[in-house]
């Protein structure tokens, strides 16, 4: 079997690949976890929330490849975004909450192809909502996610968006953390709670343990980079 037949021709042959990256990063995980696993939390997650967070993975895994194909990366039809994502998300080190990790991930994979994709839809204000309220979701699972506000602002500058468009996704992503602080002001607490506490987990510094990387990881790691480079040199080649 030829590696063309993974890359470019079966996507069940990449999804197929992806999952046994997902199921093998799992189990080494659960059997034998790296140092830098378990630094943050020494206690394993339950099995149901990593075969969820397994589900997850291969969920964004599968929106990446679509997002790759929808938004012209490539010249011909590929798929090795696909493994390519599940590499990236459980190849080298698993996050010690494997089960958040993966919904992150996975809901920014999909905001992004609801906008790329309401981008060709000549500005699907509806899609455009709907993927800026799943970016302004990401802070309230991961409060480092809300830097990702700037894609708003990218979005709108480099798919020239109308104002109406740009009015809508800001709305979009303001709505779910407005939700959030109402829902805690009505529990009693002060309005801007919702706000110190992402401050504080955003500035809190950690102190962590510094630890070697895992001798199994090295090979992963030379090859992402070799993909990386690769990447951006067969762009500098191929301008156009």
């Amino acid at each position: 079997m030829r590696f063309e037949a993974i890359t470019r021709k079966s996507g069940f042959l990449a999804t197929v690949l992806a999952t046994i990256v997902v199921v093998a990063s799992l189990v080494r995980a659960s059997y034998t976890p790296y140092s830098i696993e378990v630094a943050e939390f020494p206690y394993s997650e339950r099995v149901i929330s990593k075969v969820i967070a397994a589900i997850l993975i291969l969920a964004g895994s599968i929106m990446t490849g679509r997002l790759f194909v929808r938004t012209g990366l490539s010249k011909n039809y590929c798929t090795l975004p696909i493994p390519i994502y599940t590499i990236l998300v459980c190849g080298i080190a698993l996050s010690p909450h494997t089960l958040s990790s993966a919904v992150v991930a996975m809901l920014f994979a999909l905001a992004l192809l609801l906008i790329t994709t309401a981008v060709e839809q000549d500005n699907d204000i509806n899609q455009l909502f709907i993927g800026a309220t799943l970016l302004g979701t990401l802070p309230l699972i991961s409060p480092q996610c809300i830097l990702l506000v700037a894609i708003i602002l990218v979005g709108g500058i480099l798919f020239t968006l109308s104002f109406k468009a740009v009015v809508a996704m800001v709305i979009g992503w303001v709505l779910p953390l407005f939700a959030a602080s109402y829902i805690m002001w009505y529990r009693g607490d002060n309005f801007f709670a919702l706000g110190e506490s992402m401050w504080q987990a955003i500035s809190q510094s950690h102190a962590g343990e510094v630890v070697r990387l895992p001798y199994g990881a090295i090979p992963l790691v030379a090859t992402i980079l070799v993909i990386v480079i690769g990447g951006f040199a067969y762009l500098l080649y191929k301008r156009n």
